[in-house]
This record gives structure tokens, C-alpha cells and sequence, in this order.
């Protein structure tokens, strides 16, 4: 298949799946600038569910878990 094994997902389909992870969250009671962890076994799910939590008004990483994170 050429893809090196490499799961592919165009736009509409992860903006789609980030619409469902945020939906989900919320409905949840994730309020804007809450900490919400995520873990997933691939990229693409990472990707989807880290910006969906974004969507959802959860908090981005703080600057100071960016600092550690590069040391």
C-alpha cells in the first residue's frame, strides 16, 4: 500500500471525530480550562482526541509542562 503502515484520515473525518471526542467531554462536565488527560494507542487517535479536548474548552499543556517536557 506505499503508507509504511501509517493510518491516513482525511480532514473531514478527524474534524468530525474531534466534534464527537468535545461533545462527549461536555457532556461529561468538562468545563473550559479543565485538565484532561489523554492516551491513545495510535497517533491519529491521539490527534483526535487531543484537539477535540481543546474544542472542549479543556486547558492546553501548561508552559511549564512544555519546559520539562524538553529537558
Amino acid at each position: 500500500d506505499g503508507d509504511g503502515g501509517l493510518a491516513r484520515v482525511d480532514y473531514a473525518a478527524l474534524d468530525a471525530l474531534m466534534d464527537r471526542v468535545a461533545a462527549k467531554l461536555q457532556r461529561e462536565g468538562v468545563r473550559p480550562r479543565d485538565a484532561v488527560a489523554v492516551c491513545a494507542a495510535s497517533s491519529i487517535e491521539y490527534a483526535a482526541l487531543f484537539l477535540g479536548a481543546l474544542r472542549a474548552g479543556a486547558a492546553g499543556p501548561s508552559r511549564q509542562a512544555r519546559r520539562q517536557a524538553r529537558t
